[in-house]
């Protein structure tokens, strides 16, 4: 999926996901700020979706690595 699909996904469905033993969930509550939330109660806004993809760390891992796997 290219980066356009990804955000609509998160837009229409506002996923949420466990990956270990952590919670994790975002949103785009208005156009282009992606809002993350993780069981921790770490909270992260980002603006665009490459800075989303390329900047919240899952696990280790840039969340552009692991968004397919949740899709």
């Amino acid at each position: 999926m290219n980066d356009v699909d990804i955000a609509t996904y998160i837009m229409i469905s506002e996923p949420v996901f466990e990956i270990g033993d952590k919670q994790y969930s975002v949103c785009c509550p208005k156009s282009g700020l992606f809002c993350t939330w993780d069981s921790d109660g770490n909270t992260f806004d980002f603006r665009g979706i490459a800075e989303l993809l390329n900047h919240w760390m899952i696990d280790g891992r840039p969340f552009r690595e692991i968004v397919n796997s949740i899709m």
